[in-house]
């Protein structure tokens, strides 16, 4: 039986460089997927923790809790964490910090950035994909299990 972090990063599209890795964006694949099969944009992923079938959390908050080996905080309270790359669907725990949602969009705003103005991030195959893009083909490097 596979562990809890197994599972949870089998979801996860990592690259293979040396971790952590800072210079790409791990998106969560059932996102993505999500995101093509309705050309919407990649948004955030959720995990449903197996021992616990009522509690989901979201993909880059459990990111926190499996790598860095957090405790889940009591059901109903959330992990809080920012997105240093501002890409909803990024799961690499070197590009997610603790954070309120308040640092969110301080940390957002001092960047310059706003929905109709990000810069591309890197995809773990070496692409460039706009956290604003909706989807209508997987990138090539994707394989979703």
């Amino acid at each position: 039986m596979q562990t809890l972090e197994e599972v949870f990063w089998s979801y996860v599209w990592r690259c293979t460089h040396q971790e952590p890795c800072k210079r790409c964006c791990w998106p969560w694949r059932p996102a993505f997927a999500r995101a093509l099969q309705h050309h919407l944009v990649p948004g955030y992923g959720t995990f449903i923790v197996r021992e616990h079938p009522r509690l989901i959390v979201l993909a880059h908050r459990m990111a926190i809790v499996v790598r860095r080996h957090a405790l889940l905080l009591p059901f109903g309270q959330r992990v809080p964490a920012c997105h240093l790359c501002d890409f909803a669907s990024c799961c690499n725990d070197a590009h997610i910090v603790l954070g309120t949602p308040h640092d969110n969009i301080a940390g957002t705003a001092k960047r310059g950035w706003s929905c109709k103005n990000r810069a591309p991030v890197v995809l773990p195959d070496g692409s460039f994909f706009s956290p604003w893009q909706i989807l209508t083909h997987l990138p090539s490097g994707f394989i979703n299990d």
